[in-house]
């Protein structure tokens, strides 16, 4: 079967940070950080399914935001209306 958030989340406990909101999918999906591990992965928050993994030197959060980050945005979920 698929891969899903719960198997990462089982395996590799919780990520350095969480952030929902995609520039390309929208507010529906949240970008699972595990910088210090050294990969990250976009998945929808409503089905469970990854949709990108990422794999990358272990980093800080800040410093993947800088690196990688150019598809995370939270204002997608401040700014939609009611789903």
């Amino acid at each position: 079967g698929y891969v899903t958030v719960s198997d990462f989340l089982r395996d590799f406990g919780a990520p350095d940070k969480i952030i929902r909101g995609s520039k390309k999918y929208g507010s529906a999906f949240a970008t699972y950080i595990y910088s210090s591990k050294g990969f990250a992965f976009l998945a929808d928050i409503y089905n469970n399914n990854i949709h990108d993994i990422q794999l990358f030197a272990p980093m800080s959060v800040n410093e993947y935001l800088k690196n990688f980050g150019q598809d995370i945005d939270p204002t997608v979920v401040n700014n939609q209306h009611a789903e």
